[in-house]
């Protein structure tokens, strides 16, 4: 949970009172990264030329619909951008990680 949000300008600096372990989903651990490295989801999705609403889907885990193409390539889009693939843990994601990180290995 963020206690506070301070909103300086175009810098806001979140005091972070977030936990995330391995059973944390994939959308809370998104948010956990994002707020750690002091990134805005306005700013982020401007950064990667996708929508605000679908940063706060992901971070909300309501993108359960049928990974897609376009899906794939926003999530590794994202992880990149804040450079955690290897802090994100799919302990309880298979799938995920599976698409994000293994797939081209096994192919």
């Amino acid at each position: 949970m963020v206690n506070e949000v301070y909103n300086l300008g175009k810098t806001t600096i979140f005091n972070i009172n977030l936990e995330i372990d391995d059973t944390s989903s994939f959308g809370k651990q998104i948010n956990y990264f994002r707020k750690l490295k002091n990134i805005r989801a306005k700013d982020m999705a401007k950064a990667l030329n996708i929508g605000y609403n679908t940063i706060l889907r992901i971070e909300n885990d309501d993108f359960n619909r049928k990974l897609n193409h376009q899906s794939i390539i926003i999530l590794n889009k994202i992880i990149d951008y804040m450079d955690i693939r290897d802090k994100l843990n799919f302990s309880n994601n298979d799938y995920l990680d599976f698409i994000l990180n293994k797939q081209s290995s096994i192919i």
